[in-house]
């Protein structure tokens, strides 16, 4: 979950799953602003990483936060450790003023 309370203007934020035991990617979705956020998914046989961009001259506002980004995978019937998976967001506002912030699940 992403809270804001102030015009965003670049967003990056990525999900990185470690495929211990096999995860399969199912999905993923944001509950940004329709059309503001690119979404892509990569999966490198070892981990699944997924990202979420907003769109170049999209403004991200202040008005509906907070927003989601949210990573679906299946561990086909079994569990993992969650130590190796990892997120990081990094945000710019219309300031100029960049934040990260990243770490473990």
């Amino acid at each position: 979950t992403l809270s804001c309370s102030t015009t965003l203007i670049n967003v990056t934020i990525t999900i990185t799953l470690q495929k211990i035991v096999g995860a399969r990617y199912t999905g993923m979705f944001n509950s940004f602003p329709d059309g503001s956020m690119s979404e892509s998914h990569v999966d490198n046989g070892a981990e699944v990483i997924y990202t979420w961009t907003n769109v170049k001259g999209q403004t991200i506002g202040p008005n509906r936060s907070p927003y989601k980004a949210v990573a679906q995978f299946d561990l086909i019937g079994t569990s993992q450790p969650t130590s190796g998976d990892t997120y990081t967001v990094m945000i710019t506002t219309l300031t100029g003023q960049t934040n990260a912030l990243s770490g473990h699940f």
